[in-house]
């Protein structure tokens, strides 16, 4: 589950006390705008992600009293194994707003999360409050034009995609290559899990934190009876 937001922290470090730093110089390839669909169901899969989740998001960058400048989204690897993100893929909506953003990752390198590391995602904010993000892997604020990289304060989803996934509403059982989804606040209609959405930031020194940084995952994006664990 997600637990009631707290303050939030850029972490370089994980659950095993090993030291974390995800050092992918990644260049963006394919960022797409398209108009929010009806979900077709909530999401809900068999068992949890075995390596990769969206661990921690912030949503209130830059307003008065917020901890940083900047919406992020941040991933951590709860495997054993390394991953390489090359060609992973991020859907963000904001349920209400006037169109959702997929992004493509991509690195001739390749953009290797070791076990127990997190990778920092920036996104853009809502004004200039707080302190800049310390050094994001990915810093998607700076792309040109008008556009929508900031997610919704209160109600929004976060779908992480594997390179052969595809977002086709909420996902279900059948959906395939959603590595990791996570709903947020009371409005969305989007969730893993029968016990509704994970709570929204309620302050602007907030964040929705995944129980143990990160270590655990139940496919439950709210607090229910079985635990520890979205």
């Amino acid at each position: 589950m997600f637990s009631s937001p707290r303050a939030a922290k850029i972490r370089r470090s994980n659950c095993r006390g090993l030291a974390a730093f995800a050092a992918a110089a990644a260049a963006l390839v394919a960022l797409c705008l398209f108009t929010p669909r009806t979900p077709a169901a909530h999401a809900q899969t068999i068992s949890g992600s075995p390596n990769l989740v969206i661990s921690q998001v912030y949503t209130r960058g830059g307003e008065p009293g917020a901890s940083y400048q900047k919406d992020f989204v941040e991933i951590f690897n709860r495997g054993a194994e390394p991953v390489d993100m090359n060609n992973y893929a991020l859907h963000m909506s904001t349920i209400s707003g006037p169109a959702s953003v997929f992004v493509r990752f991509a690195s001739s390198r390749g953009i290797v999360v070791q076990p127990g590391r997190y990778l920092l995602i920036g996104l853009k904010g809502d004004g200039a409050v707080g302190q800049p993000l310390p050094a994001p892997d990915f810093d998607l604020s700076i792309l040109p034009g008008p556009v929508p990289l900031n997610l919704n304060t209160t109600t929004g989803l976060i779908a992480l995609l594997a390179p052969d996934g595809s977002f086709q509403g909420c996902p279900g059982l059948q959906s395939a290559g959603v590595v990791d989804f996570v709903g947020y606040g009371s409005a969305s209609v989007c969730y893993e899990g029968p016990a509704g959405p994970a709570p929204a930031p309620a302050l602007a020194t907030e964040s929705a934190q995944r129980a143990g940084g990160g270590c655990a995952d139940n496919n439950l994006n709210a607090g229910g009876p079985r635990a520890p664990g979205p």
